[in-house]
């Protein structure tokens, strides 16, 4: 997380120092600039994981789009759940996809709100960098991980990713 904070920080002075001199905001660093930065970093990210996955690289990229489809088009939310007992392919992709800073953990144990049977969850959160485009959706939901209700915002059973 700090090699992309540091990336994308830096594409986005590039972005400020590139904009036209009689731009309203002159030359300090706007979020219009960050948002920018942060598609920029997107492609960079897509040759680390390339370089990175070597042999299970074409599974992972499969595993990745149905994961960022999900997100993007299905939940429309940029933090999904999954079983805390899920084992098999689909937990070792989301494994994988963490060393590579492609998903992040968000929290560790998530409750339904209307959940009977007592199922537990772990939250992550999709990269930045790939769903900087998606906010634009409408109703695509970005989960404020400062924000006091985080945590109710992600007990919702719409968030539950099952890979199939």
């Amino acid at each position: 997380m700090t090699r992309d904070f540091i990336g994308i920080f830096s594409n986005a002075i590039s972005q400020a120092k590139n904009r036209a001199e009689d731009h309203h905001r002159g030359p300090k660093i706007g979020a219009e600039d960050v948002n920018l930065a942060t598609g920029d970093y997107a492609p960079l990210k897509q040759e680390e994981f390339k370089l990175d996955a070597d042999a299970d690289r074409e599974i992972l990229e499969a595993a990745f789009r149905k994961l960022v489809l999900f997100c993007t088009e299905k939940s429309k939310c940029n933090v999904f759940l999954i079983e805390q007992k899920l084992v098999g392919p689909t937990r070792d992709a989301i494994d994988q996809l963490i060393d590579l800073r492609l998903i992040h953990p968000v929290k560790s144990r998530v409750t339904l709100k209307r959940n009977a049977s007592g199922e537990l969850y772990e939250a992550y959160m999709l990269d930045l960098s790939q769903y900087t485009a998606a906010r634009k959706v409408h109703e695509f939901q970005i989960v404020d991980l400062s924000a006091a209700d985080r945590d109710e915002s992600i007990r919702k059973s719409s968030l539950i990713y099952a890979g199939n």
